[in-house]
C-alpha cells in the first residue's frame, strides 16, 4: 500500500492482476520461495562448508575467501548468520610468529636502544640542567606525603589532586607565592558539618549507610520504639560527629558499628569528654548477635 501512495497515479493504470513485477511484489508474489532467483547465490558458500573449513582446517577468513573468490567480509557475514563462533586476533595468533610484522622490521636501523643511549641517564643526559627533574616533590599541605610531578611544583599549585580538588570547593582558592594556602582541615574544610546524604539502601524513605543499620530500625519497629535517623550533629571542634540513631523517648543516642577505627575512637572518647551528659551506646556485631538482629 505505501508504494500505491507513493506512485499514485501511475498505479491507477494497472490492473488488478497485473504480472508486472512492481505489482507481484505489491502482492507480495515474489517473496521467499516464490522468488526466482531463490536458491541461487552468487556465492556458494554452506555452513557446512564453513564448519569444515573454518572450524577444522583452521582457514582464516582471507583464505577462504580466495578459495570462493570472494572478499573477507563476505565470508565473515555468512559466519555471523550461521551463528559460527569467529576466532579473536589473540586466537588467532597465539603460539605463532608474526611474519608481517617481522618482514617490516626487518633492515631497519636502531630498534633497539644502543648501549650509548642506556648511559645517558642522570647526569649524563644531554638535556640534563640541574637535575631538577630528577629529585621528588611533594604536596605542600602538612602531613600530606602524596607525591608530585616537577611541573606541578614550578607551574602549578604545588598541590596534590585531593587537595587541589578541596580548594576548588572552597572557591577555587588561586595559588599565591607570597601567602600559604588556608588548611583543608577542621572547619576550613568545604565539607565542616556537612552530611553526605547516604546512598545504601532506603528504609520508610530514610536513606541509610549500611545495611546492619536497616535491620536494627526494623528492629525498633518491630518493638514500637520511635526512632530518628542521624538526628543531631554535634560540633567537636575541628570536626563533627552525628551518631547514627536517637531514641527520644529514652533520650539516648545508638550508634552501629560493625568494627571500630583509631579514628573513631578518638572522636568518641573527644565526644564523651565535651558532652558527658549526653546517653550513648555502641553497638558491635556480637551485641547485635545477641539481641537477634544479625
Amino acid at each position: 500500500m505505501g508504494w500505491l501512495l507513493i506512485l499514485g497515479k501511475k498505479m491507477k493504470k494497472h490492473k488488478k492482476n497485473c504480472q508486472c513485477g512492481m505489482c507481484k511484489a505489491i502482492r507480495g508474489e515474489t517473496k521467499g520461495k516464490n522468488n526466482p532467483h531463490y536458491g541461487h547465490y552468487k556465492y556458494n558458500i554452506s555452513k557446512q562448508f564453513l564448519i569444515n573449513e573454518y572450524i577444522i582446517n583452521k582457514k582464516s577468513m582471507s583464505q577462504i575467501a580466495k578459495e570462493v573468490d570472494c572478499t573477507a567480509m563476505t565470508v565473515c557475514h555468512k559466519l555471523v548468520k550461521y551463528n559460527i563462533k569467529t576466532r579473536t586476533s589473540s586466537e588467532v595468533l597465539k603460539g605463532k610468529k608474526r611474519p608481517e610484522h617481522s618482514k617490516k622490521l626487518k633492515g631497519r636501523k636502531n630498534l633497539k636502544v644502543s648501549e650509548a643511549n642506556k648511559q645517558r641517564i642522570g647526569e649524563k643526559a644531554l638535556h640534563y640542567i640541574d637535575g631538577r627533574t630528577l629529585k621528588i616533590y611533594y604536596c605542600i599541605e602538612k602531613g600530606c606525603n602524596n607525591k608530585i610531578s616537577y611541573s606541578n611544583w614550578s607551574k602549578g599549585n604545588k598541590h596534590c589532586k585531593t587537595h587541589a580538588n578541596r580548594l576548588n570547593m572552597l572557591g577555587n582558592i588561586p595559588w599565591n607565592k607570597n601567602k600559604k594556602c588556608p588548611q583543608l582541615s577542621g572547619k576550613n574544610n568545604g565539607f565542616y558539618g556537612k552530611l553526605i546524604k547516604p546512598h545504601w539502601d532506603k528504609y520508610k524513605d530514610t536513606n541509610m549507610r549500611s545495611s546492619w543499620e536497616i535491620k536494627y530500625a526494623k528492629y525498633l519497629d518491630k518493638l514500637g520504639i520511635n526512632w530518628r535517623y542521624e538526628f543531631k550533629t554535634f560540633d567537636l571542634g575541628n570536626t563533627t560527629y552525628t551518631p547514627d540513631f536517637y531514641l527520644p523517648n529514652q533520650d539516648l543516642y545508638i550508634e552501629i558499628k560493625g568494627w571500630s577505627s583509631d579514628v573513631f575512637i578518638k572522636k568518641f572518647k573527644l565526644f564523651k569528654k565535651l558532652y558527658p551528659k549526653i546517653k550513648i551506646d555502641v553497638l558491635h556485631k556480637e551485641q547485635l548477635k545477641s539481641m537477634r538482629i544479625l
